[in-house]
């Protein structure tokens, strides 16, 4: 029977220990230096957003929500929501121009980043984008809107992002008036 060398077994532990404790050190300290450059990034890319689907002079944020109130001048010309649905491949995140009545000025894709290239992403096209504007109420693809070919999971998350936002929209100022 062979004696148990208790060196051979140790070294090796506290070696990966500390190497262990290296890189969670560094991966902690490169999260911390650029948590606010992209926090900053998001926030530039969300801004960019707003201003494609609701051009206007300024964004007001209605209370704690992703609803933002559009103006120029001191007249509100309409609203920017954000919001996210689980698509094929991960989150796709919207941001919808809502106009006075409620229906969409126009839809800007933020986020698709893990959906199919090729396939997936095309949501991301002006085509597909458009067969939204002047649409309202709660919208179905194969009904409302068509779905991108070979897409359908993408395109229906678009529309589910859509529809959060229109109801975002429906329960904070269709209610209010």
């Amino acid at each position: 029977m062979k004696k148990i060398n208790l060196k051979e077994i140790l070294i090796p532990i506290i070696v990966l220990t500390v190497i262990c404790l290296i890189s969670g050190a560094a991966l902690s300290i490169t999260n911390e230096a650029t948590a606010e450059k992209i926090a900053a990034n998001e926030q530039q890319k969300t801004d960019e957003a707003m201003m494609t689907v609701m051009p206007c002079e300024h964004f007001e944020q209605i209370g704690d929500t992703d609803l933002y109130a559009a103006s120029s001048g001191d007249k509100v010309v309409g609203y920017a929501a954000g919001q996210t649905a689980v698509g094929y491949g991960g989150d796709v995140t919207v941001m919808v121009g809502i106009k006075l009545d409620g229906s969409i000025n126009k839809i800007e894709i933020v986020s698709c980043d893990d959906e199919t290239p090729g396939l997936g992403q095309n949501i991301k096209t002006d085509d597909f984008k458009s067969r939204f504007n002047g649409l309202s109420g709660k919208l179905t693809i194969g009904e409302d809107v068509d779905a991108w070919s070979g897409a359908t999971i993408s395109s229906t998350a678009v529309c589910n992002a859509v529809n959060a936002a229109l109801e975002l929209y429906s329960e904070n100022i269709m209610e209010v008036q």
